[in-house]
């Protein structure tokens, strides 16, 4: 093995629990938490580098594991960021980023959305609203197919967990993997978790349009997609966006046009 990353990410309300209340309504403010680098480019440089620990903020907990990759086509910047919506704005990587992404853009992708363990009416109503979310992907540039069941098939690439809670407050978090053994690499999920209660306030269901930002942000994740810096794109760390704007089709077109492992600075 030449190459590889493992890459989490976690989605947190921006408010107190005192004030939680106040983003349980139709337009809702959500706050992101890097919780490593998406891309290793920190970490790995055209000499390689060594393990790097979460640097975004002081609330990052984990270590985003990185081992010196093989060499890879190295892109400048400049010409790389042009007209490429906001794939060079992340703040965690202000200077260089590594493309990480599935290697296939013409595939299929299955998601698997179950319902979550909530009242009957209650869990369909999250999951359609999951769905939905997931689905705001859709042909950009993969076609996703969703299945809704408890039951992941075979040929499943990502597993929607819910959950009652996450750590720290999470309304969802992302983990995915990248690896690359030669001239092959692979991205793989490794987990997709979605929260259905307010974190802080266990009595209360989170909202339909909650679930469905929550849920295209973390897919955006999943897709390989970092942070934006515009506050009515779906994947900036505050978003209040309901739903994809053109930037942010530009900014996932512009990260499927790149060579997969390609290392810009």
């Amino acid at each position: 093995m030449d190459g590889h990353s493992s890459l989490p990410r976690g989605l947190f309300l921006s408010s107190a629990p005192e004030t939680s209340s106040r983003i349980l309504g139709t337009v809702v403010v959500l706050a992101l938490c890097l919780l490593g680098a998406r891309t290793a480019a920190d970490a790995w440089s055209a000499a390689g580098g060594d393990p790097t620990p979460c640097s975004r903020d002081t609330d990052c907990r984990e270590r985003t594991r990185a081992v010196k990759a093989a060499p890879a086509e190295l892109l400048q910047r400049d010409t790389v960021c042009r007209d490429a919506g906001y794939l060079c704005a992340d703040p965690a990587e202000p200077d260089s980023f590594r493309v990480l992404r599935w290697p296939d853009p013409d595939r299929i992708l299955t998601v698997v959305v179950p319902t979550p363990d909530e009242e009957r009416g209650t869990a369909a109503r999250l999951q359609r609203a999951a769905v939905r979310g997931v689905l705001r992907w859709d042909g950009t540039p993969m076609r996703i197919r969703v299945v809704e069941g408890r039951v992941a098939p075979a040929d499943a690439d990502v597993t929607l967990r819910w959950a009652a809670r996450l750590d720290d407050g999470r309304l969802g978090s992302t983990r995915y993997e990248w690896r690359r053994s030669g001239e092959t690499t692979r991205f793989r999920v490794l987990d997709l978790a979605l929260v259905t209660r307010d974190p802080f306030d266990a009595r209360r269901i989170l909202t339909d349009d909650q679930v469905e930002l929550a849920a295209a942000h973390e897919m955006g994740h999943a897709l390989g997609l970092g942070h934006s810096d515009a506050p009515e794109d779906v994947m900036y760390p505050e978003n209040t966006a309901v739903r994809l704007t053109a930037r942010d089709y530009a900014t996932v077109a512009a990260l499927y046009r790149l060579p997969d492992g390609a290392l810009v600075r």
